[in-house]
């Protein structure tokens, strides 16, 4: 007979296939984790630049504050009404 071999054919074979589904799951395992980082900087990106927004948007609006007082000082004293 065959002297107890068995043929390892099958099993090489089913163990090739595992071998490359487990390339595929690390490959897209890697793929997920560098978009992942990518959506993380963008936010870190995003977040410095909301926290400046109001501040442009007060200091926009202490100097109108500033322009508008002194235009209506200068329009007073023009009609001698301070």
């Amino acid at each position: 007979g065959n002297l107890g071999f068995v043929d390892m054919g099958p099993v090489l074979t089913k163990i090739e296939g595992l071998r490359d589904r487990i390339s595929f799951i690390i490959s897209e395992a890697d793929y997920m984790k560098s978009s992942e980082v990518e959506f993380h900087n963008q936010s870190l990106k995003m977040n410095a630049a909301s926290v400046w927004w109001p501040v442009i948007q007060i200091l926009v609006l202490i100097v109108t504050g500033i322009a508008w007082t002194v235009h209506l000082t200068s329009f007073f004293r023009k009609r001698k009404l301070v």
